[in-house]
């Protein structure tokens, strides 16, 4: 199956290049292209394609329909996925590192940017059920666990690599790279093309600034 590159979030590009190695220079160069434009060294760039590949092994991770495509929260006919604990859902749940329920770097993108919509539209009727699961997952905007998750494991993937802590320069590309797959599912996936910026592209700085 042929999929546009730049439809498909970071982890699915992550799985392409393991199991398709016929195009394993396509997908490598898109991901390279996307991390480097967040500003992250080059070293750092493979460590975080090489701790996403075997998160994906580990979980059993199988592309079919693309999250641009998918629904959750959202789905009218939504059925629970994710009823433990949500800190079960994370990389560190316990010493042994990514269990079979981790979420994929890309799963937190597309579960962050539902409760977004949910969040943005609450005048909407939406699921109870699914209201419930969104809530554990974000009791408050001032609890955003799926973006700490998210972060957490960028941070860990430096530190592992020049031992180094958090500062605000590594901050800021992680928040160009969280910004950037998120909108991948925003431009394409609420029909709003033309009317926002192109995920990695120089519209990003023209938003957000360079600093």
């Amino acid at each position: 199956m042929k999929y546009d590159l730049k439809k498909l979030l970071f982890s699915e590009l992550v799985y392409l290049k393991e199991h398709d190695q016929e195009n394993f220079a396509k997908y490598y160069k898109e991901l390279m292209e996307r991390l480097l434009f967040c500003g992250f060294e080059e070293k750092l760039c493979n460590a975080i394609i090489d701790y996403e590949i075997d998160l994906l092994n580990k979980i059993n991770f199988k592309l079919k329909t693309p999250y641009v495509e998918q629904k959750y929260f959202l789905n009218e006919n939504f059925k629970s996925k994710l009823s433990k604990d949500r800190d079960v859902y994370g990389a560190f749940a316990n010493d042994d590192g990514p269990t079979k329920d981790t979420l994929c770097l890309s799963e937190l993108i597309f579960l962050d940017d539902e409760i977004g919509y949910i969040l943005t539209h609450s005048n909407e009727k939406f699921n109870k059920e699914a209201l419930k699961e969104a809530k554990k997952f974000m009791p408050s905007e001032d609890e955003p666990w799926l973006q700490n998750e998210f972060f957490t494991r960028i941070n860990f993937y430096n530190w592992k690599l020049f031992d180094e802590p958090k500062n605000e320069e590594l901050k800021a590309k992680e928040l160009i790279f969280f910004r950037n797959e998120h909108q991948i599912l925003f431009f394409n996936k609420y029909d709003y093309y033309t009317k926002t910026w192109r995920p990695y592209t120089d519209d990003y700085f023209k938003i957000y600034g360079y600093n």
